[in-house]
């Protein structure tokens, strides 16, 4: 049995999140000669899908895709004296160490461990105890003490594998970039079909296709961290 010609195997970069075959077989292209510029056009849309998704470190340009692979995070957050701490990036899949006020807080490993837990949705950490949570909350308790980027959090986070929904969305972008290349900076194109009838051409002025920024808005940042 012959394989799709759509599995996404292993990326070209540790940021691109479709292959150059992909992009080939989406958009039918039979020729080889703008490998390149596809793949630039793969990295450059790869990094677009972290920054419009409010992904990686903030203020950089980050090496590695947390939609490949989990990338490890030491980010600083105003605590606010609740039990529950919203990461910037998820999902969150282990924790390395927790500081409050400088203080390192024990990593609980499961249900009846005191300490730092990992949510269920994977987007935040809390705080779990075998007491009374009501003790919870304020500056001062228990919780994440209110100050100014008092809480370093050290975590890992990101996917095994890029999903298949986003591996797809990538390759439509890509494609419709590399289609536009020959018509750059125009927004309709006339040309002659014969018979002295003219048909024009009109494209559309979308950056991004609606079908491609829904799946982004599903894996956008919700949480104003």
């Amino acid at each position: 049995m012959s394989s799709s010609p759509f599995l996404f195997a292993q990326p070209n970069t540790a940021i691109d999140l479709t292959t150059v075959g992909l992009v080939h077989s989406f958009a039918q292209i039979k020729s080889a000669n703008d490998d390149d510029l596809i793949q630039l056009c793969i990295t450059a849309a790869s990094y677009q899908w972290i920054w419009r998704t409010g992904r990686g470190n903030e203020g950089q340009i980050d090496p590695n895709s947390p939609f490949v692979a989990p990338v490890a995070y030491d980010e600083f957050y105003d605590g606010w004296g609740g039990w529950r701490q919203f990461l910037r990036n998820w999902p969150i899949t282990s924790l390395t160490a927790v500081l409050i006020n400088g203080t390192a807080q024990t990593i609980s490993s499961g249900w009846g461990s005191p300490g730092i837990g990992i949510d269920q949705s994977k987007k935040s950490i809390f705080m779990r105890t075998t007491g009374n949570q009501s003790l919870l909350g304020r500056a001062g308790s228990a919780g994440f003490a209110e100050g100014i980027q008092n809480i370093e959090v050290k975590y890992m986070a990101g996917y095994s594998q890029v999903p298949p929904q986003v591996v797809k969305a990538c390759t439509h972008m890509v494609a419709i970039n590399y289609k536009r290349a020959g018509w750059l900076d125009m927004s309709s194109h006339s040309q002659a079909s014969g018979g002295g009838v003219t048909g024009t051409t009109s494209y559309r002025s979308w950056i991004v296709p609606p079908e491609v920024q829904q799946v982004m808005n599903d894996f956008t940042r919700d949480w104003p961290v």
